[in-house]
């Protein structure tokens, strides 16, 4: 997790709206309580970054299969951002988190219900999440996100 003590000032992923977060406005989140921060650290440098929030979602919005039998909104984890430093992108840093954040859903689950992960996914990371087994959200649209779903049960045959 991330302590307020955690040098954020130097870490950058090239994306200027996530390091603006990361730097300026996560130590609030953290310091409210309103969401979960986690950290990835080589020594004492931040080389990656995930920001989860337990939230719920209208079923309407959810792929068929997944929405059959269902109340009208579900509890799920949204996955806010995940961020890898410049310096260790292609060295598995995001995997590492995304499986920390799966492993979060399923603990999610068990102890106050959670029916999978949604990211809003930059356009230019889409294809990354789509190789996790996320699919768009249906009849959700926005010019720079993709709202998307990944279902407990891809979540839990990934963990096994």
């Amino acid at each position: 997790p991330l302590d307020v003590r955690d040098d954020r000032s130097k870490f950058t992923c090239g994306h200027e709206d996530l390091d603006r977060y990361f730097k300026d406005l996560a130590g609030q989140q953290l310091k409210r309580g309103s969401a979960g921060i986690q950290v990835a650290v080589i020594g004492e440098e931040i080389v990656g970054v995930t920001t989860t929030v337990a939230t719920e979602i209208q079923t309407d919005t959810l792929p068929a299969s997944a929405a059959k039998s269902l109340p009208k909104r579900v509890p799920v984890l949204r996955l806010a951002r995940l961020a890898v430093s410049t310096n260790h992108q292609g060295e598995q840093v995001g995997k590492r988190l995304m499986k920390r954040t799966l492993e979060q859903a399923l603990a999610l689950r068990k102890t106050h219900g959670c029916l999978g992960v949604v990211v809003d996914s930059k356009l230019e990371a889409e294809t990354y999440y789509q190789r996790f087994g996320f699919v768009s959200l249906e009849g959700q649209s926005a010019p720079t996100l993709i709202p998307m779903f990944l279902p407990m049960g891809t979540i839990e045959e990934a963990l096994r």
